[in-house]
């Protein structure tokens, strides 16, 4: 680079390669500080569509109901609903259902359980968008000793003040399920942030709601 007469500046072929040089730097830097920005933005939105429906996604009414039928086995019903007003189906990996009946108090509190079962994926239950799932299930109490044990139970709490029947003992029913957002596309590998909100975890228990 010099200066020629009339004070203009000569630029040279070494200082024109130079700024053609810097500019491809800089055009390269532009397009991929835009295309980390729309990446960083795409997964903020993800991510806050994926929050929103773990907060949309809840448990609803339950019914139970216990009695005894005429041959003396104790009959169990249990259902509960499953609200999922988002967009996404879900579908159901595992639920779990059991009922108890505990004897004693904290710390030493025993659960005598009484039924259970169990729903896996490879039953592909799935609770579709937009609706309400109802989970129901039942149980016969016919083992023996169970009955036995149950009372006993009744007799013991008779004894300090405590009336109960076999169809009115104080029940406790918990409910699991495990679930994920079906059709949901995000790279497990890169976005394992997600790989957790995908996820659906629904727990109830009669005991804490009071019921």
């Amino acid at each position: 680079m010099g200066l020629r007469e009339g004070g203009r500046i000569e630029v040279t072929e070494a200082m024109s390669a130079g700024i053609k040089k810097h500019w491809v730097f800089v055009t390269l830097y532009v397009v991929l500080s835009l295309f980390f920005l729309g990446a960083a933005v795409g997964s903020a939105l993800t991510y806050s569509s994926v929050v929103k429906v773990q907060e949309q996604v809840v448990l609803g009414s339950t019914t139970h109901s216990e009695e005894v039928l005429q041959n003396g086995t104790l009959f169990i019903s249990f259902s509960i609903d499953v609200v999922n007003p988002s967009r996404f189906d879900i579908q159901v990996n595992s639920v779990s259902w059991y009922v108890k009946v505990y004897n004693g108090t904290e710390p030493h509190r025993y659960a005598m359980q009484l039924a259970e079962d169990y729903i896996g994926s490879t039953e592909g239950k799935e609770i579709a968008s937009k609706s309400t799932g109802t989970l129901y299930f039942t149980a016969y109490v016919t083992d023996p000793v169970i009955l036995s044990a149950l009372n006993g139970f009744i007799n013991y709490s008779a004894s300090g003040g405590t009336v109960y029947t076999l169809a009115a003992l104080p029940f406790v029913h918990e409910f699991d399920m495990i679930g994920y957002l079906a059709g949901f596309e995000h790279n497990y590998l890169r976005e394992r942030y997600l790989n957790d909100l995908v996820r659906i975890e629904l727990r109830y228990s009669s005991e804490d709601a009071g019921a």
